[in-house]
């Protein structure tokens, strides 16, 4: 029985320990700190957002080339509907099961993550985002792309309304049917008209791949240059 008693008031002081320091005791930081340190020492190096950006963006293309021919027998059958009514021939109705609409929901929020990775990568490369302690930099802590473009500022130009829609994708529109609060539904012109509520296909995805395309470019000379040995003073 005392031994029992002795155990449970070690467990109780254990737990109430964990509760004032507010770290869970399965917590990496104590079960293993050498790998915690090792996982955010990583994410130090531009290189790791490069590589996560990479992983990103081939997943996301995957579903590009699986929707890419949806999307053109999609557009291509309501010009054709749109052309015969235009000419007063409104006998054809648009056949939703035959028709499809694209699902790029998914590819928008993965190229979303892709560009975020990359952005946040050039930040850390340039010095603008540093760590000094285990935890991400507060300055990285945001899936806003047009902030993150701001912050980062690439050589790389993209129009804000396809970062606007990605951003949108990223924070919930690829995910859940609905942000947290209302006020993160849309972002709206003083007309109270969405600005982001619908885009061109094939224009906007040309847009943000040939966006981050550029943004890969200049992130992956950053990581060669910083991998680079200093050069050697010495004839």
């Amino acid at each position: 029985v005392a031994i029992r008693l002795y155990a449970f008031a070690i467990a109780a002081q254990t737990k109430i320990f964990w509760t004032m320091a507010k770290i869970h005791p399965n917590n990496p930081t104590l079960r293993n700190p050498a790998f915690a340190k090792k996982v955010f020492q990583a994410a130090h190096q531009p290189r790791a957002w490069y590589a996560v950006a990479r992983r990103l963006r081939s997943s996301a293309q995957a579903i590009f080339e699986r929707e890419n021919p949806v999307a053109q027998r999609h557009y291509d059958e309501l010009q054709r509907l749109g052309t015969l009514a235009a000419g007063g021939d409104t006998t054809d109705e648009y056949d939703e099961i035959k028709y499809p609409f694209p699902n790029f929901d998914a590819a928008h929020m993965l190229i979303a993550f892709a560009i975020e990775n990359l952005l946040k990568g050039l930040m850390v490369a340039k010095g603008i985002a540093t760590f000094s302690k285990q935890e991400l930099p507060k300055i990285l802590n945001t899936h806003n792309l047009a902030k993150l473009h701001q912050l980062a500022a690439p050589r790389a130009v993209v129009p804000m309304y396809a970062l606007d829609m990605l951003s949108y994708m990223a924070e919930w529109r690829g995910r859940y049917p609905l942000p947290i609060t209302a006020d993160g539904f849309w972002p709206m012109d003083d007309h109270g008209v969405p600005r982001v509520s619908g885009y061109s296909w094939p224009q906007f995805q040309t847009d943000f791949l040939t966006y981050c395309d550029s943004l890969e470019a200049e992130l992956r000379a950053l990581v060669v240059e910083l991998d680079q040995p200093p050069a050697s003073n010495s004839p």
